[in-house]
């Protein structure tokens, strides 16, 4: 196969982990989720950390107990290829309904920025370390949310 056709192959193909990392957190879907890291893969962001596809799919139970739903988009995304393995960076905007008390119907907004390390297996590309950097937060009040 040609080079370059690999490489932008190797490109959406990493670029489809991004994508399907928002959709399984967003839709609370572990299978999802657990073809997105690699097995040893490290999630880890300002003051949290969880090492190993067992904890990082332990996120989920805690955002069905904190969020009504939650709504990741993914935007620009730079790939830098090296064989078998490749970084990264993706900028996101993650938006989270808070669930119950005060701060019912509150939505908080983190603009996220990704810094990643890919690595291909035996069935395909995995994240292995993922950072997430928060930018900055908003929060406003909407008049009414569900998951569905």
């Amino acid at each position: 196969m040609d080079d370059g056709l690999k490489a932008l192959l190797d490109e959406r193909a990493i670029n489809r982990l991004v994508l399907d990392y928002a959709q399984a957190v967003d839709r609370l879907d572990e299978a999802l989720l657990r073809q997105v890291f690699a097995a040893d893969a490290v999630l880890e962001g300002p003051g949290w950390r969880f090492a190993g596809i067992e904890q990082i799919c332990s996120i989920l139970p805690i955002m069905k107990d904190s969020f009504v739903s939650s709504w990741h988009a993914t935007h620009q995304q730079t790939i830098h290829l090296d064989g078998d393995r490749a970084t990264g960076e993706t900028y996101c905007a993650g938006r989270h309904l808070q669930k119950g008390g005060y701060t019912e119907n509150q939505v908080v907004t983190m603009i996220i920025r990704y810094h990643d390390t890919f690595v291909r297996v035996t069935d395909g590309w995995r994240i292995g370390p993922r950072k997430e950097i928060v930018d900055w937060t908003e929060t406003s009040t909407i008049q009414s949310g569900h998951r569905e």
